[in-house]
């Protein structure tokens, strides 16, 4: 993929292409190509305005079209690179576009401004990457503007910025049906950090109806669901503190968001909380075998409660580690009264990378 390199760029405003030399520039081995390319001991170094005291470096970045046409950026991780603290990017702005005039500032559409890079934890350390992170996006560009909007050293000691490596986490990157014949195993009464307690297909406490199980939440379809009652015996919350795990087929994986699907049954049983663990243990059922991603994280599915068989907006962990299983279990949901006996999930697509 062609990246172009830019300085003296706001967000809004128009392209200045930069060159390899010094001021406004990238040293011939150290330019755009290095941003993509899969290593981040390679690094993108830009000089930008070397006239200006302060903040060199700053208003620089980069803008690319997308081989394999649009698609919805949901999410990003930086790696910092080789030359010291000093020189990291600690704010971005981030544009999208589908004109053909790159160029002309009125042809991007702000996504994020001022978003950090998920580096300052590791500002410390070379070719290190940082945590992923979400962007609240819905909409489907073929480009895409990257500007460094604040770095970590902006005082004269510093004249520039550079980045050791970019990924990026589209929509599609998510499994949306290819987990089809993946084995999902339901419980319930279960918490995170503690044991797996298995459920069984019925109508009953700690139980799922037989049409109604463990396949549909991987099956590609959000008009098929999974039921679950959990603990009947209790007054409100009926279905919370159950859910699943599952060994991923593909081998280990680093899960960095995903996206659920109401069930067909109305917004009394939507689930709107989930714990997420990974665990690359033999002993599944056992609690300490699970180690916790995220406690309590929204479903996404709170704008979509009223519709049925419905995709709500995508969420991103903030997690690096690879992972065999993993575990989701429901924290929360729409209705906790004793008129909402069970919960539903109508699909589940996990991006993996």
């Amino acid at each position: 993929m062609t990246v172009y390199p830019i300085w003296n760029t706001n967000i809004g405003g128009s392209s200045t292409p930069s060159m390899s030399s010094f001021t406004q520039s990238s040293p011939s081995s150290e330019g755009p190509a290095n941003v993509f390319d899969g290593s981040p001991s390679n690094k993108l170094l830009q000089f930008g305005d070397q006239s200006v005291s302060t903040g060199q470096g700053l208003n620089t970045g980069f803008y690319f079209t997308l081989p394999q046409g649009s698609k919805v950026l949901v999410g990003y991780r930086f790696a910092t690179a080789t030359g010291g603290q000093h020189r990291v990017p600690l704010t971005v702005s981030i544009e999208g576009s589908n004109s053909g005039s790159l160029t002309v500032g009125s042809s991007w559409t702000v996504i994020s401004n001022n978003a950090s890079t998920g580096l300052l934890g590791v500002s410390g350390s070379s070719s290190t990457y940082g945590t992923y992170l979400p962007i609240n996006n819905t909409i489907a560009y073929s480009s895409y503007r990257i500007l460094v909007t604040g770095k970590y050293t902006t005082s004269s000691s510093s004249n520039c910025v550079e980045i050791g490596e970019m990924e990026l986490c589209f929509q599609d990157n998510c499994t949306n049906g290819s987990l089809n014949n993946m084995t999902v195993n339901p419980v319930w009464k279960t918490y995170a950090g503690g044991n797996s307690t298995s459920t069984y297909n019925a109508t009953a406490t700690g139980s799922y109806p037989t049409n109604e199980g463990p396949a549909n939440v991987f099956d590609g379809n959000s008009s098929t669901k999974l039921l679950q009652f959990g603990d009947q015996s209790v007054s409100t919350g009926q279905g919370s503190n159950t859910g699943f795990y599952f060994t991923l087929p593909q081998g280990s994986k680093v899960l960095i968001g995903y996206q659920f699907a109401t069930g067909t049954d109305g917004q009394h049983r939507v689930p709107l909380t989930v714990s997420i663990e990974g665990s690359n243990s033999g002993s599944l059922t056992v609690g300490s075998s699970w180690t916790s991603i995220s406690n309590n994280v929204p479903t996404g599915l709170l704008g979509v409660v009223n519709s049925v068989s419905t995709y709500g907006t995508y969420q991103l962990t903030y997690n690096n580690i690879s992972y065999a299983s993993y575990r989701i279990l429901v924290t929360n949901k729409y209705d906790n009264s004793s008129s909402s006996n069970s919960v539903e999930i109508g699909e589940l697509a996990l991006c993996l990378q």
